[in-house]
């Protein structure tokens, strides 16, 4: 038996808010992804993190390990068969990603900013 209680209600209510706020380009193109990468300062991305992980897919938190370093070993060695990262991060941490996808001839598609937070939500193929 599930208990229902505040913080499970507003986890699902923040989810489904990212979900739907997010563009239908980005929603359409999740499908393939291997990685989500989150900024674990956040709640929004932790939620949504913790979905992607739920889904099965494997999530980085941008905070806890040096994104180069990840481009450089486990995130190409992950992409070397194919897919795609998502991620839901400050600019500057998705454009360390766009700059090491490009190196692997893969292209942003960055959503709108989620101003209250700075954040960006993207897809990298």
């Amino acid at each position: 038996m599930s208990r229902i209680d505040r913080r499970r209600v507003l986890k699902g209510a923040v989810v489904g808010a990212a979900l739907v706020g997010m563009p239908a380009s980005l929603r359409a193109m999740s499908t393939g992804v291997q990685l989500f990468i989150y900024d674990g300062r956040f709640s929004d991305t932790r939620a949504l993190a913790a979905l992607r992980k739920a889904q099965g897919i494997e999530t980085l938190d941008s905070q806890a390990q040096d994104l180069g370093h990840a481009w450089r070993g486990m995130i190409a060695q992950k992409l070397c068969g194919g897919g795609a990262v998502e991620g839901m991060t400050m600019w500057v941490d998705s454009f360390i990603c766009e700059t090491f996808g490009r190196d692997l001839g893969m292209k942003l598609d960055r959503g709108p900013l989620i101003a209250k937070q700075q954040l960006h939500q993207w897809v990298l193929r």
